[in-house]
């Protein structure tokens, strides 16, 4: 597989774009955000609950240049982010959660990490037989408006794009 991204890489710093056919629901959704940002001219995207930068790092595959402001409450991911921050600039992190109240609360963290919630776990099912919490993490929590100013200080950017995910939970 890393031959495969070495030759991506290399084959679009010459302009090309090697990419399966018929489209996969990666490539329609990487296609769907590049034309997003792009057409918008969006300078700086907000990653709320930015776990370990994966989103980052998509963001940076697909080509965007712009700033990227996130966000993770959790220690663990969050010293994962802030290194994968520090190779892939311009890309602020900041260690806590976005919400409603500015405050503090207990995040659930579970075995599969990109399940960590403030919503109690309904355990394991057969589609995500690592859906258990694993332990608890008492987080600070702060308003986006709260914060907004300290988040782009310093920054070049004008046109923001903030990337929410919301999971419904398990049935």
């Amino acid at each position: 597989m890393k031959i495969v991204k070495f030759i991506q890489r290399r084959l679009r710093r010459s302009g090309y774009e090697v990419v399966p056919y018929p489209p996969s629901d990666w490539v329609r959704q990487r296609d769907s955000v590049r034309r997003v940002l792009n057409r918008l001219s969006i300078d700086c995207v907000f990653d709320v609950g930015a776990n370990h930068g994966q989103y980052g790092d998509f963001l940076r595959d697909i080509g965007y240049t712009g700033w990227i402001v996130s966000f993770e409450p959790v220690k663990a991911h969050f010293e994962d982010l802030s290194r994968r921050a520090a190779a892939r600039p311009p890309w602020r992190v900041f260690r806590y959660a976005l919400g409603s109240a500015d405050g503090e609360a207990e995040i659930n963290v579970n075995e599969d990490d990109s399940l960590t919630s403030f919503l109690a776990s309904r355990g394991p099912s057969e589609s995500l037989p690592r859906n258990r919490a694993i332990g608890r993490e008492t987080v600070t929590i702060h308003r986006l408006d709260s914060v907004f100013s300290e988040c782009t200080a310093g920054l070049a950017a004008n046109r923001f794009y903030l990337k929410l995910v919301s999971c419904p939970r398990n049935s």
